[in-house]
């Protein structure tokens, strides 16, 4: 008869949740950290952090269509800066922007420093977002995002879901609106009309 060992086996011991790199942190908000969507699979070795920082295509071209169209129209008092740009909000929120209008005199060339901007721009725009943002992080992420960038002084944010074609337009003054993209809305006092845009590029 085989004798039964009376020592209980040995457990093992809980693994350590792997430590996410400062590196991976897309955005901080009030405090908290927000890192890229997909920042797991980095920690993991499955994809690189050049997988996950870039714009998809979609949202590349949106950005590229709004930013080529608006240009003209804001005139030469304006400067229209696309690409991920970080605004400096308080000790405790340094957030990312994808497309912000500020007026030309704040942009002195030789006033500008390798750091974020640390005053609002006139208007912001995003499309979608690269966060991680789910609900237990950070509740109502985009609406906490934008009402700390109106706190701020911008004086209209303007966001651009691609699923489903909706644009939430923020504001100081008025309500808040949600529209489809065949909608007409209002940039500086120009008409901007999403589906008019992407109609033209088919």
């Amino acid at each position: 008869m085989t004798s039964l060992s009376a020592e209980a086996p040995l457990s093992k011991k809980p693994r350590k949740p792997k430590a996410v790199p400062e590196y991976l942190i897309y955005e901080i908000l009030d405090g908290v950290p927000l890192y890229y969507a997909g920042y797991e699979q980095v920690v993991k070795k499955q994809k690189t952090l050049e997988d996950i920082m870039g714009y998809g295509s979609l949202q590349w071209v949106l950005l590229d269509v709004i930013a080529n169209y608006l240009r003209p129209l804001v005139g030469e008092k304006f400067r229209v800066l696309q690409g991920e740009g970080g605004l400096h909000l308080s000790p405790r929120t340094n957030l990312s922007l994808d497309l912000a209008i500020y007026e030309r005199s704040q942009l002195a060339f030789d006033k500008l420093q390798n750091k974020y901007f640390d005053f609002p721009p006139k208007i912001i725009i995003e499309v979608d977002t690269k966060a991680h943002a789910p609900e237990f992080v950070i509740p109502n992420y985009y609406q906490v995002k934008t009402q700390r960038l109106l706190d701020f002084g911008v004086e209209q944010i303007i966001w651009v879901f691609t699923t489903p074609r909706k644009i939430t337009v923020a504001q100081n003054k008025g309500p808040w609106l949600t529209v489809n993209w065949n909608d007409d809305i209002k940039v500086m006092g120009h008409t901007l009309n999403l589906q008019s845009l992407v109609d033209q590029l088919k």
